[in-house]
């Protein structure tokens, strides 16, 4: 339980730390609203408001990708779940989605690696009224990890 913290963890502080790509868009099959998926990708904090409160988005959706064979225990998916609406003030509600993808038979990933995941795995973005929000469960650690921790 403590590792599927910490990889939620690491891969919460880097969901929003690719800032700096081009400007790829796409089309949501919907709404046929033009989406900018790099503005998805914003720095740790950059969205703290919007994922905290309905002043620019009242909906939110939350993606869970995992690694084949690697799915969080229910407890931890009902935990996690808990704690997101618990903590954020959402008038149309949170609603969650889970994902496989294959597994990569890596044992260790570097930030990069987890980025380049989310680019081809990650199917939610924000709309107009909507919050996405991408999560990766993976079946390994990360590159920078030592004997004192997770950096």
């Amino acid at each position: 339980m403590k590792h599927n913290i910490l990889r939620v963890i690491l891969v919460c502080s880097i969901l929003f730390s690719c800032s700096s790509e081009e400007a790829e868009q796409i089309i949501d099959p919907t709404t046929g609203e033009t989406i900018n998926v790099a503005s998805n990708r914003q720095q740790t904090g950059d969205s703290a408001n919007d994922l905290l409160s309905a002043n620019t988005f009242n909906k939110m959706i939350v993606e869970i990708a995992f690694i084949e064979g690697f799915r969080p225990t229910q407890k931890a998916l009902d935990n996690f779940k808990i704690f997101i609406e618990e903590r954020t003030f959402k008038t149309e509600g949170v609603s969650f989605i889970e994902k496989q993808i294959p597994a990569s038979g890596k044992t260790e990933y570097t930030t990069e690696e987890v980025a380049d995941i989310e680019k081809e795995f990650r199917t939610q973005y924000n709309s107009t009224s909507t919050i996405a929000v991408w999560v990766l469960f993976i079946d390994g650690k990360s590159s920078r990890d030592t004997n004192q921790g997770s950096y």
